[in-house]
């Protein structure tokens, strides 16, 4: 009889038999491609760790793109999210089971691609860069719904643990740029304020990150044994040293805002919360202090922290390129759009996505940074976000119109108020799921906040994280019940 056990030598050779030819008629990138779809393969019948192989290559496409050929990154990344999309759909036809709580979420999904739809096809886009929109666009749905799918509630304390390893990665890998030991490239070394591109991204990029683990910690720390608030309280040390390493500005007042939310959304629950917020802010204060003033990067932290600059900056923002395009693309949209209403067409117009693809709407002059004649380092500093013409907020408005805006926006919106609404109402009862509930609802807050000066959903390393993490908090457990009275009579509300 035939043996199973069989199956995956006799794949791994002819894995290696194809990597061999496909070497020596496409190079190095023809040979990687087969095992990138062994590998994949392989994975198809273990849906759990196929989720965390393609949410780890997610989180290291930035480092995979230092080394490896862009092409290659591409099939590495469009392989594993088109087996999850596989899995997810074959699995949802065999199955047939519904996904509950899913109601709301189902209907603001259906409506946005109906919205899509109808825009590209009245706007005439052409296949390529609505394929490329729906890819970039759209991901984060069926990783959404296919988290939910197979994720159960103890999984919880594995999701977790992933967060908090992939955010301390980030930091002895930014660190070793400073003291010279990092052998891969940086090629943007003599620019401090880009000097922390972690394995998420740019400096930016990874100061979201760190924001998310603050908020993490201290939804965990405050509900923890003391040997665990103790780790936790180290690891937020960490993680803000980390966050000031980026020297991402804006990012200052949101993580503030972020910890002051997180208080108060929960403060019937959170007893002693308000002390450590303060222990907290305060080593914040204390490290910005260490770094202003005798810290290894001390003269640049002087210049960012100075009110010169952040006048400056709010000079640019006022009268910058962002605030220009906001109006044109909001306000006077009818004199570049036949229908303003549905927009300019899902990759047509005010997308990324539509400036990489030379689309004739996105070479409007409102889409194009303006540069000023200023000197090169008042240019660096504050100039990468401000800058930018395009943001969250523009890129949906102005492709898919006021309808598809508000759909898209809407499932992020309920998302959050979803988790706040089960978490109030003490539906998660352990430590793990009820931090990860906590944390969640800041930091969606800011990531939307985010996509008002920049264009966040393209970057999947933060947005298709979020939606994992939302998954594993989707639905809470089931309410505990009370307890039988000792004298034997029935439960309250209970017939005897």
């Amino acid at each position: 009889m035939f043996s199973t056990r069989i199956i995956a030598p006799i794949a791994a050779v002819v894995t290696l038999l194809a990597a061999v030819a496909f070497w020596n008629v496409l190079g190095p990138i023809g040979g990687a491609a087969p095992a990138i779809f062994f590998v994949a393969a392989m994975l198809l019948s273990k849906p759990k760790a196929l989720l965390l192989s393609f949410w780890a290559v997610t989180l290291f496409i930035p480092t995979i793109e230092i080394l490896a050929p862009p092409l290659l990154v591409k099939i590495l990344e469009q392989t594993f999210g088109v087996a999850l999309l596989g899995v997810l759909l074959a699995d949802a036809v065999i199955q047939r089971k519904r996904l509950p709580g899913t109601q709301v979420m189902n209907g603001l999904v259906i409506g946005f691609l109906a919205t899509a739809a109808i825009s590209a096809f009245i706007n005439r886009v052409p296949a390529m860069p609505l394929a490329f929109y729906l890819l970039t666009y759209t991901k984060h749905y069926w990783v959404f719904y296919f988290a939910l799918r197979f994720l159960e509630p103890k999984d919880c304390r594995m999701i977790f643990r992933v967060m908090l390893v992939s955010f301390a990665v980030q930091f002895p890998f930014n660190l070793a740029y400073y003291v010279g030991l990092n052998p891969l490239p940086n090629m943007i070394w003599r620019r401090f304020v880009d000097a922390s591109i972690g394995t998420v991204g740019a400096c930016n990029v990874v100061g979201y990150f760190m924001l998310a683990c603050i908020c993490l910690l201290i939804a965990y720390g405050r509900r923890a044994a003391l040997r665990n608030r103790v780790k936790a309280f180290v690891f937020g040390v960490v993680a803000f040293v980390q966050f000031f390493f980026t020297y991402t500005i804006h990012a200052y007042p949101l993580l503030a805002g972020a910890v002051v939310m997180q208080y108060a959304l929960f403060r019937k629950r959170a007893t002693g919360t308000l002390a450590r917020i303060v222990l907290i802010l305060g080593v914040t204060l204390l490290l910005m202090a260490a770094l202003v003033s005798v810290g290894p990067l001390s003269h640049a932290s002087r210049q960012i922290f100075s009110v010169d600059t952040w006048r400056y900056n709010w000079e640019r923002m006022k009268e910058g390129p962002k605030l220009e395009a906001y109006r044109e693309v909001l306000l006077r949209g009818s004199r570049y759009l036949n229908y303003p209403f549905l927009g300019g067409g899902p990759g047509n117009y005010t997308s990324n996505i539509a400036f990489i693809m030379n689309r004739p709407l996105a070479q409007l002059p409102h889409m194009f940074y303006r540069y000023e004649a200023l000197d090169r380092r008042r240019v660096s500093m504050g100039g990468s976000i401000l800058s930018m013409t395009r943001t969250g907020v523009i890129a949906l408005w102005g492709e898919v119109g006021p309808v598809g805006f508000f759909l898209f926006w809407g499932a992020y919106v309920y998302a959050g108020w979803r988790v706040w609404r089960q978490t109030r109402n003490g539906r998660y009862h352990s430590r793990c799921r009820q931090a990860l509930a906590e944390a969640f609802v800041p930091v969606m807050t800011v990531y939307m906040i985010l996509n008002v000066i920049t264009e966040m959903v393209p970057i999947h390393q933060l947005n298709l994280g979020l939606w994992i993490w939302a998954a594993a908090v989707w639905n809470g457990d089931a309410p505990e019940q009370a307890p039988e009275r000792a004298s034997g009579a029935a439960p309250d509300g209970a017939r005897p």
